[in-house]
């Protein structure tokens, strides 16, 4: 059976830390992005490591991101957070949202909203980040949750595992 390194070096789960990962798409965003689109990064310290694929994990949130930008045509602010889970909910987890003040979204449609290019979108240019998040949920066994922010917007959120180094999902094939 033939081997790909490049599948391998995507489909190896790894210990990601997401207050790098944040801090590093904050930096690129905004050295790239126009004054009328605004990243607000709010990132607590200490989050344990995520057991994931670094890059996986940095693509998922990148193009969560990109779309969010994309819904915006007319400029607004993008909120990404990671936090742990509030106190005594279980399984604790550690918690990413991110938000933008678009247009809204229609009702989800999960799964059928990781299809790429759901909707009237412009090919290549939106409707990655869905299935770039549907690989890292079952990557690292990561819950979304998407709500709609009344007419201005949406929010999705990520639900990823703490679990203790040393364990984890086995690595795909």
């Amino acid at each position: 059976m033939a081997h790909s390194n490049h599948i391998a070096i995507f489909s190896f789960p790894g210990r990601a830390s997401l207050s790098t990962c944040c801090e590093e798409i904050r930096h690129a965003v905004d050295a790239a992005w126009s004054a009328k689109y605004r990243l607000n990064a709010t990132v607590c310290p200490n989050l344990p490591k995520l057991h994931c694929d670094p890059l996986s994990l940095q693509n998922a949130i990148l193009n969560l991101i990109l779309n969010a930008r994309d819904a915006m045509p007319e400029g607004g602010v993008i909120s990404l957070r990671a936090a742990p889970s509030p106190p005594g909910v279980v399984p604790e987890c550690v918690e990413l949202s991110v938000s933008d003040t678009g247009a809204g979204c229609p009702p989800p449609r999960l799964p059928a909203d990781f299809v790429r290019n759901v909707g009237p979108v412009d090919i290549g240019r939106r409707g990655l980040g869905l299935p770039m998040l549907e690989r890292l949920m079952c990557e690292a066994d990561v819950r979304v949750a998407v709500e709609r922010n009344g007419a201005t917007g949406a929010t999705y959120i990520l639900k990823f595992p703490i679990q203790p180094e040393g364990s984890g999902p086995e690595p795909r094939r």
